[in-house]
Parts: structure tokens; sequence; C-alpha cells
């Protein structure tokens, strides 16, 4: 729903998505999704481009990239069950890539079993809580 609009505006700019958006995927299957949908409304569209379109990576393959809008999809909804998005490093990487607007899409990120509540919270998790008491971040349903 957004990218329609996202393209609109860029163009109103006289700018190029794909100059200025990233999507960073913390999954190699987000990533596919993410890519499927570009091809389809590409198939399906005659008046949008590859230009239109973001660039879709993954975390490790945006390390030494930055966009001025960069969307991260950590396609998390637990705390305690983030896999490899738990690794500061990586995390470090996907939240340093934006210049100017960053947005994450993910789960609520809390804590799924109270036997967990122990664990050091992933670096993800404590910036996204950070936001959250800066009231910056918003659930869309």
């Amino acid at each position: 729903n957004i990218l329609p609009r996202l393209i609109e505006c860029f163009r109103q700019m006289d700018k190029r998505v794909n100059e200025h958006v990233m999507i960073i995927c913390a999954y190699s299957y987000a990533l596919h999704e993410y890519m499927d949908g570009i091809r389809r409304k590409l198939r399906h569209s005659d008046h949008y481009t590859m230009a239109d379109m973001p660039q879709v990576l993954t975390v490790d393959a945006s390390q030494g990239q930055e966009a001025s809008m960069v969307v991260f999809d950590g396609s998390c909804q637990h705390s305690d069950n983030m896999g490899f998005v738990n690794d500061d490093g990586r995390c470090n990487v996907a939240v340093t890539r934006a210049k100017e607007v960053f947005w994450v899409i993910g789960g609520s990120m809390e804590v799924k079993q109270v036997s967990n509540s122990h664990l050091k919270p992933a670096a993800l998790v404590k910036y996204k809580r950070e936001l959250a008491g800066m009231g910056k971040c918003h659930r869309f349903a």
C-alpha cells in the first residue's frame, strides 16, 4: 500500500526510488518475497520501472551501502526467538544504513516465554525500546 505513494512522492521530487530507498531483510525468505512482489508489480503495470522500485538487500549485502530511506524488515515477532538478528554487529549494520529515514517492520519484539525474560535483549530490541520511549514507534494493523 505504501509503495505507489512512495513512488509518486519521489517522482514529484524528480528522484528515482532505487537511488534513495533500500529495503534490508534480515532473512533471505523475506528478500525473495519482496523480489517476487516487485516482479509482479512490474509485470502488471505499464507505468512502473525498476527505477521506481527500492533496492532489496540482506543485512550482510547492505554493509557499506547507504540510502536516504531504509526499511528494515526484521520479520521478528518475539525478542527471545530472533535468530541471527540477535547478533549486535548485524543489527548495527542494519540500523546505520539510513541517512534520513529509518523504518523497522516486525512484530512486537516482546518476550514470548516468561522463562526467557532474564536474557539480555538484542541490540535491535534495545533500539526499538529506546525509540518507543521517545514516541517514535507506531503499531499499524
